[in-house]
């Protein structure tokens, strides 16, 4: 369990920071391949987003959603 632990801490660290982010968006949006591959990876992150939020309130709105439940609606 110990083991487990200390490894994903490790695997963790080996992850980019917001410097090498930066520099692969740079290098990406140097050429024309590379920025139309940003605004096409932009335009499916964008409508994933909204897909997420439209079932989020679509959940909340519903009669069994999350507004519905209160705690004067739930039997001891």
């Amino acid at each position: 369990m110990l083991a487990e632990t200390i490894a994903r801490a490790g695997a963790l660290s080996d992850a980019p920071d917001k410097d090498d982010d930066q520099a692969f968006c740079q290098a990406l949006s140097a050429s024309e391949r590379g920025r139309a591959f940003l605004a096409e990876y932009a335009r499916r992150n964008r409508n994933a987003d909204t897909e997420q939020l439209r079932a989020a309130i679509g959940q909340l709105q519903s009669p069994g959603g999350l507004a519905g439940n209160t705690a004067d609606d739930r039997a001891p």
